[in-house]
């Protein structure tokens, strides 16, 4: 009874409701230890139990550099010690020594485990360790993945850019002209030349410029300065940035040099010509084609070369936002080529040229900008409101103009929406009065479908055109959310129906049908569920961010989220993109369908805890979901 009530009186069991604390009682072992003992040995293998001390006292030693023992810590009655052996599934990090006799209630980990993810003050007492072991982990399991490359040798991704760049830039100043800047050019055998004003960096002069700008418009390379040839959007990046980092750079603004600078200092340059030393420039070569191409039929091929390079950065060991964010370039601008290409089609055909000013927009994964794999067309149609008199011509020319892009899409590997959200259909290609109406029947009545439309438009981001019409109906959602803010109720209800599939003992459990027996998919067990909560708070708080990514950090840095939290729930997501595309990777090479589906048997013990780790901050997050807006599951 003495023990029960050292335990009882201490945290974070103090804060356990009466059933649960006679449960943890049941559970725990009674553990004596003598003076002068070590309970466990810096470096020893976890015992995978946590020890509570209900008597007596212990030291906690670890080694200086000599390999001596010193004392950093001590251990007393309502103190406990081995939760980090348990946590970080790793050795010891120091020793434990008993001063006096010692008893200690000890807990075994699958128990405290459970009581982690079953009892939110409990895990939040230890949110400091919780946090570093999903990091860890995480990392440990995404290093892994290079050795799973077939064919692919390994490649600097992690290197700096300072590791890479040329780092003598040759630069000329302002008072130079076209033709010396050529020379200057020629002589170093460089293809690209920084411009001072002083010691400021004001322009760069590629091989491109003095083609293009000066030798095709028939100028006098004498007689023009090089501030009529220089760009003066220099792409910038600082010395510790990383290689995939001046890749997404180049991908991003179609520049094929990006200067390195120290604040104002200039460190060196890199160039595509480094890129293409480490082998890493299919990204380049397939923004370049989609640029240039003018048929669908080269687009096709195109698309199917992103799937390489998709390969390549998950296994090169690219960050997985990273890998988001080169992925969402290549997919934006092959889907704005492809729209070029259906208007000047619909002007072939007769229909001319778009009679009002629109916009084209993804929503889903694509709208958030976490789109990896190729999947269904989320896609819709914002065209300017005009007289009651053009809206039948108006419907019909989008809804054509829609089709031909929903086909071209298609063509290119990204299947038609089976809910049918594509700009070919009326409900999501209309006006920007008639998008207004449907919003404010969605924020009316949010139930049944009207709901679930709603949540498939909120993630929407603009692509191509006018792009002010989508940040309008931006502004107008967000409106309608602060005068019915009780929406959110209903958008916080509809996720909680459905728990993440992880039983009370931590089994993940999978699904018992034919077909996917044994399987889990993890995007709806799991991913939806973190992506819904995170975007339910973001509404709340009026952040204006579709990446699931930024949301989190803004929500950190409002203090919504504590800061464990948010790195628990980042690196969550982060691990169920990683094993939904190593999944998805290993099936496509195999010429399988990529669905999503894993059979976490199949699954190494690393990848089992991860993936556990992702269930419990998933299911988290909808506790805390539930909390702030009052809505039970």
């Amino acid at each position: 009874m003495k023990n029960n009530r050292v335990v009882r009186s201490s945290a974070p069991f103090s804060d356990l409701d009466p059933q649960t604390f006679e449960w943890v009682i049941e559970h725990m072992e009674v553990e004596r230890f003598k003076a002068e003992e070590y309970v466990f040995h810096h470096g020893q293998k976890s015992l995978e139990k946590l020890f509570f001390v209900v008597e007596g006292l212990a030291e906690v030693l670890v080694e200086n550099d000599t390999g001596n023992e010193y004392v950093v810590g001590t251990r007393k009655p309502g103190d406990f010690f081995g939760e980090t052996g348990i946590l970080s599934q790793k050795e010891y990090a120091g020793s434990i020594k008993v001063v006096s006799s010692l008893v200690c209630m000890t807990l075994k980990n699958t128990d405290f485990e459970y009581l982690l993810a079953n009892d939110l003050n409990f895990a939040n007492f230890f949110s400091k360790i919780l946090t570093q072991r999903a990091r860890g982990l995480y990392e440990e399991l995404y290093l892994e993945h290079s050795h799973l490359a077939t064919g692919l040798d390994s490649r600097p991704f992690r290197k700096k850019v300072s590791e890479l760049m040329t780092k003598e830039a040759v630069s000329c100043d302002t008072s130079h002209n076209a033709a010396e800047a050529g020379e200057i050019m020629a002589k170093h055998n460089i293809g690209s030349l920084l411009v001072l004003a002083g010691d400021k960096l004001v322009g760069i002069i590629t091989e491109k410029d003095l083609v293009t700008k000066v030798v095709a418009a028939d100028q006098k390379p004498r007689e023009l300065g090089v501030s009529a040839v220089m760009d003066t959007e220099v792409v910038t990046l600082p010395p510790d940035a990383f290689f995939y980092q001046a890749l997404l750079a180049m991908v991003r603004n179609r520049v094929k040099h990006v200067v390195v600078t120290d604040g104002e200092d200039i460190s060196g340059v890199v160039s595509l010509r480094d890129l293409v030393k480490a082998r890493s420039s299919g990204a380049l070569t397939i923004v370049d084609r989609i640029e240039t191409e003018d048929n669908l039929d080269a687009l096709v091929a195109a698309r199917r070369e992103a799937d390489h390079v998709l390969t390549a950065l998950f296994y090169e060991k690219a960050p997985i936002p990273e890998i988001c964010e080169v992925i969402t370039e290549l997919n934006d601008r092959l889907t704005r080529k492809i729209i070029v290409l259906a208007e000047k089609e619909m002007e072939q055909e007769g229909w001319g040229t778009p009679p009002v000013s629109y916009c084209h927009i993804v929503m889903g994964s694509g709208g958030r900008k976490e789109q990896l794999f190729r999947t269904d067309q989320d896609n819709g149609i914002i065209y300017a409101d005009s007289s009651s008199k053009q809206t039948a011509s108006l419907e019909k020319y989008f809804l054509n103009l829609g089709e031909k892009i929903v086909s071209g899409l298609e063509r290119c590997g990204f299947s038609r929406c089976n809910g049918g959200v594509m700009a070919n259909s009326p409900k999501w290609c209309k006006s920007v009065s008639a998008w207004k109406k449907d919003m404010d029947k969605w924020v009316l009545e949010p139930e049944g479908q009207k709901l679930r439309d709603l949540t498939i438009f909120l993630d929407f981001r603009p692509v191509y055109g006018l792009q002010d019409m989508a940040y309008e109906l931006r502004r107008y959602i967000f409106q309608k959310f602060n005068q019915m803010p009780v929406v959110l109720k209903y958008l916080a209800r509809d996720d909680l129906e459905h728990g993440v599939p992880i039983s009370w003992l931590g089994n993940v459990i999978t699904e018992k049908s034919r077909k996917h027996r044994g399987q889990l998919n993890l995007k709806t067990a799991a991913s939806v569920h973190l992506v819904d909560c995170v975007r339910i708070f973001a509404l709340r708080e009026n952040i204006d961010e579709n990446s699931t990514f930024e949301r989190i950090t803004q929500l950190a840095d409002k203090g919504v989220l504590s800061s464990d939290d948010s790195e628990i729930f980042n690196t969550a997501y982060q691990s169920l993109l990683m094993l939904r595309l190593k999944g998805n990777l290993t099936k496509a090479n195999k010429g399988l369908v990529p669905d999503n589906y894993v059979n976490p048997v199949s699954l190494s013990k690393r990848e089992r805890t991860v993936l556990k780790d992702a269930f419990w901050a998933v299911k988290k997050l909808q506790h805390l979901t539930g909390q702030a807006l009052q809505v039970r599951k």
